[in-house]
């Protein structure tokens, strides 16, 4: 097993090199992590000296935080990154004085959806949105 090294993002070449890898399903606008980058709520895991997955979190209205987006590379999925990152997320926000997390996923998504109610997670309701139904989940930390 890779010795994977989990770290708080303070620049962008992490998430550049991810964005830019076509294993990546999702594109996004690199603007979209410029805030995430400056308040240091991207978390990228590295195995080899390359970045294998990142998660990404918001706090909405000020005082939700929201686990926005977890991706991990197919070579190491299956691993425990995802879990381990999820792990370092709660933690800080433990220490940040949060008593929460909520997320959402695709309907559609069944392994997402999957993998946040293996890890705790309650859904809480569903919500009809133009790319179709989105499944929310909260978790007590």
């Amino acid at each position: 097993m890779n010795d994977i090294i989990y770290t708080w993002v303070t620049d962008r070449a992490p998430l550049e090199e991810i964005s830019n890898n076509p294993k990546y399903e999702w594109p996004h606008n690199f603007e979209y992590f410029e805030e995430l980058i400056h308040l240091k709520r991207a978390l990228v895991a590295h195995a080899e000296g390359r970045p294998v997955g990142y998660l990404l979190f918001q706090v909405l209205w000020g005082n939700t935080p929201f686990l926005s987006q977890i991706w991990i590379d197919e070579s190491q999925q299956g691993k425990g990154v995802g879990k381990q990152m999820v792990s370092m997320l709660e933690e800080r926000l433990k220490n940040e004085k949060y008593d929460t997390l909520t997320t959402s996923n695709e309907v559609s998504n069944g392994a997402g959806v999957g993998f946040v109610s293996k890890i705790g997670f309650k859904t809480i309701g569903t919500l009809e949105m133009d790319h179709g139904p989105e499944v929310f989940s909260l978790k007590k930390l």
